[in-house]
Formats: C-alpha cells, structure tokens, sequence
C-alpha cells in the first residue's frame, strides 16, 4: 500500500488472484470493499454462480475457511455437505455467517450448511420488493430455527439455547428492524409507488409480516418457560445460559411425542404456504391469492381441529407431570395456528387490494 496524493492510498493486488477472476469479472475489473469491524474485505464485484465442497467429517477452521473464501470471492450461494456437521459446527456457521453479512440467508442440517442472498449487493437503496423479500425470508428463516427448537429442547440444552439466541436475534435485529425501516422509508414516500393503495398494501403487509414474526418468538417464549427462564436471560453468553437448564424436569412419554411431531408438521406445512403467499404478496397476484384463500381456510380449520384431538388424546393417556408439559406444548401449538391464520390473512389483503381492483377495472 503506498501514498497516493494527499488525502489516498493505493492498494497493489496479488496477479494470481486476479487472474482467478471469471470472465466477466476480469473484463470490468471492479470490486467492492466490504467493511467488518475494523477490517476491509476487498471482493471482486458480485458474480452469479454458486459453490459446493463435500467434506468427510470436516474441522471446524475447514468449515470457517470455506464460508469465509465464498463470502469473499462473491459467489451468490454456497453449499458444504459432511456425514454429519455437530452441535458446535452448526451453531459456529450460523454466528459466523451473521458476523459476515446478517442479509444472508442460512439453511442448516446435520449434513448440511449453505447460504445465499436474498438479493445482490450494490451501492443503490433496496427496492421495496426487496426489502419485503429480505423480510420474508428472514421470517422462514426464524421458521426453521423453531422447527429445531421443538425438536431439541428437551435432549440437547446447549443447541437449544443458541437456537433460543438466534430466534431471539433475528426477532430483535432483523424482522422488527426491517419492518421498522419499511415503515419509514414508505411514509417519508422514499419507494416509487404507482397509487396509494400500493403504499397501504406495503404498509398494511409488512404489518402483518411483523407480528408473524412475533407469534414464531412466541415458541421460543414457550420453550424459556418449560426451563422455567426469563427471557432476558438470552442476552448472557451461552456457556452462562446452560448451566441454569435441567432438561431432566420435562417429563415426556409418547403423548407428548405425539405431540410434538404434530407441531413439527404444523410448522411445515405453515412454511410451505408461507412459500407460496411470498411470491404472490411480491407480484401483487390479486387473482391467485383469491384462489387460495378457501384452502387456507380450510387449512387452518383442520389446524384448530386436530390440534384440540391431539391434546385431548394426549391428556387422556398422560400422568400429572406429564400434562403440565402437554400445556406448554399446548402453547406452542397455538402460536403455530396464529402463523396460519396470518398466512391466510395475507391472501385476503392481496385479493382485497389487487383482485377486487381487476374486477372493478
């Protein structure tokens, strides 16, 4: 690096990792300089292509060095499969990934960890669309972390409690504050809004949107009761949060099993109908979304009725200790349904403000 005027420096890059550019990159020769903490990450401009690496019971620094040399070699998405990634591994990709960039979106298994954008970085403010985008996603995201926690809560406290963290996280940090910035951007008119019924739908859905977000943290609520924990107490480091965990006090038999992969497939099916209104919420698809509101509605009818079947089969077969469990349970079942009927609520504003507009027109 050398002083370059009064004010500037220059910065001399290695000729083998240009040359490693692809075609399109070498042919406009430009970067971006990304920031993280006190570092600067010089990457060649976003190129739109994807990476995939198997590793046979990889190390944890194989892990960091593959997310890391994808995030800053610009490939849009990024994909690691092992036998079997552990606890440790997951929850270091998933810190790690946020500490990177929190606009990524991290789809995590035992066998897999991959990542990709919700939509390409560049200088210009995000759309609406995109931000709406961003927000879905992160919701769907939020979604997966609490199909883990149901799954987890009660034989593996220390991957419980980071899921508790990063439910906790992306409520605070990316769905209230996105929401948040949606809000402002729209009423200080910054979006390009064809008329104003555009603008309440943007307003109106991302409302919506935002207390989806809540009724998900809602099952995270659930599980800090069950350890009979305060919820502020996610703000401490994990290794302090675990030591006040005894999963040995949830009693569980096959009702609450039952039960449990009863909220799991709930959660699912809410996940892939959440899906399915994203696209039609983002295309303002008046039409389709009218055409789904009677199956959301039936949905979420045959939700309400076999979860009350469930817990009465449940309770019927449990002891004392037991059903004190089944009503936790109880909890989170219900805040699944409020997911539901929001997803349904989001096809009726759709069709309120773009079918009904068609048919006027």
């Amino acid at each position: 690096m050398t002083r370059s005027g009064k004010g500037a420096f220059s910065l001399y890059l290695p000729k083998k990792w240009v040359d490693d550019w692809c075609e399109e990159q070498s042919s406009e020769r430009k970067v971006d300089l990304l920031e993280m903490d006190d570092h600067l990450i010089i990457s060649p401009v976003m190129k739109n292509n994807s990476s995939s690496a198997s590793l046979n019971g990889g190390r944890d620094d194989e892990i960091r060095q593959f997310l890391l040399c994808t995030y800053v070699r610009g490939y849009e998405s990024a994909d690691l499969t092992s036998n079997r990634f552990s606890d440790e591994q997951i929850c270091a990709a998933r810190s790690f990934m946020r500490l990177l960039d929190e606009k990524m979106i991290l789809d995590v298994s035992e066998d897999r960890i991959a990542y990709g954008r919700s939509f390409k970085v560049s200088l210009e403010s995000p759309t609406i669309s995109q931000m709406q985008r961003l927000l879905f996603e992160k919701i769907q995201e939020s979604m997966r972390l609490a199909s883990e926690l149901i799954q987890h809560f009660d034989d593996n406290p220390r991957r419980a409690i980071h899921l508790l963290k990063m439910m906790h996280t992306l409520e605070e940090e990316d769905v209230d504050r996105l929401s948040m910035q949606i809000f402002r951007r729209a009423t200080r008119m910054e979006f390009k809004f064809d008329s104003f019924a555009d603008l309440f739908f943007v307003v109106l859905t991302t409302d919506l949107m935002e207390k989806m977000g809540d009724s998900i943290f809602k099952i995270a609520r659930s599980v800090c009761r069950f350890y009979d924990m305060k919820e502020d107490r996610l703000l401490f480091p994990l290794e302090v949060v675990v030591k006040d965990i005894e999963v040995e006090s949830i009693p569980v038999d096959q009702s609450f099993e039952d039960m449990r992969q009863f909220h799991l497939s709930m959660l699912d099916e809410c996940g892939s109908r959440l899906r399915e209104i994203m696209d039609l919420t983002l295309e303002r698809s008046g039409r389709e979304a009218y055409e789904r509101i009677q199956d959301l509605a039936d949905f979420n009818k045959s939700l309400a009725e076999n979860l009350n079947l469930t817990a009465q089969t449940a309770f019927d077969t449990s002891d004392l200790r037991v059903r004190q469990a089944l009503l936790r349970m109880m909890e989170i079942g219900e805040s699944i349904m409020e997911v539901g009927e929001m997803v349904e609520e989001l096809a009726k504003e759709i069709a309120m403000f773009y079918y009904c507009e068609e048919l006027q027109g």
